[in-house]
C-alpha cells in the first residue's frame, strides 16, 4: 500500500468524491467528473466512497464506469466514514490492491430489496398477468441479486457462498474485518 500516493492525489486535487446515495444524481455526478480522470494525465486518481447506499441500477452504472477508468488510469478507492449496500459493489470496480479505507470507516452489506407488491383483489383467473408480471419480476431480482454477490465474490476473493451467507445475516464490518475478507487492503489511519 502507497499511502504517500494516496496523500499526494489527496493535496493536488486529484480527487472525486462521492458521497450520499446512490441515485441518478451520483451517477449524473460521476459522469461528470471525467475531467479529473482526463487532467490527471498519467498520474493516480482518488475516489472517495461514503454512501448508505442506494438504487442497484444506479450503483452498477457507476460500477461499470470506474471500472472501465480503473482499466485505463490507475485509480484508487478510499472508503470514508461508511460504505453499505450496492456501496460495496461500486467498490469492487477498483482492483484490491488499490481499495483503501479510513480507520473509523465502517461497511455493511445485506441482499438487495425488491420494490414489487401484489395485490389481488379477486380470484386468481382474473389476475394471470399480475401473476406473470410479478414472477418475471422476481426472477429478474434474483439474477440481479446474484450478479452482485458475484461482483464481491471475484473483487474480494471470497467464494459466492461466503458473500451470500454475509448478506443473510448482515451486520457492520469495521475496517480489520473488511480487510480480512478482501473489501479493502489497507486501512489509513
Amino acid at each position: 500500500m502507497d499511502n504517500a500516493e494516496v496523500l499526494d492525489c489527496l493535496a493536488a486535487g486529484r480527487v472525486v468524491y462521492l458521497r450520499g446515495q446512490v441515485k441518478d444524481e451520483m451517477v449524473e455526478y460521476f459522469g461528470s467528473q471525467a475531467h479529473v480522470f482526463r487532467e490527471a494525465g498519467d498520474e493516480p486518481v482518488v475516489v472517495m466512497l461514503t454512501t448508505l447506499g442506494g438504487g442497484v441500477l444506479d450503483g452498477m452504472i457507476i460500477y461499470n464506469m470506474l471500472r472501465l477508468i480503473a482499466q485505463h488510469r490507475k485509480v484508487w478507492l478510499l472508503a470514508s466514514v461508511t460504505v453499505q449496500s450496492v456501496g460495496l459493489t461500486m467498490m469492487m470496480a477498483v482492483p484490491g490492491e488499490r481499495r483503501l479505507a479510513f480507520g473509523d470507516t465502517s461497511f455493511y452489506g445485506h441482499h438487495a430489496k425488491m420494490g414489487y407488491k401484489l395485490e389481488c383483489d379477486g380470484g386468481i383467473r382474473d389476475h394471470e398477468y399480475e401473476i406473470a408480471e410479478y414472477q418475471a419480476s422476481l426472477d429478474r431480482h434474483r439474477r440481479e441479486r446474484q450478479r452482485l454477490v458475484d461482483i464481491v465474490a471475484e473483487g474480494t476473493g471470497m467464494k459466492s457462498e461466503d458473500v451470500t451467507a454475509l448478506y443473510d445475516a448482515p451486520r457492520f464490518l469495521d475496517v480489520d474485518e473488511a480487510r480480512k475478507l478482501g473489501f479493502i487492503s489497507g486501512i489509513l489511519k
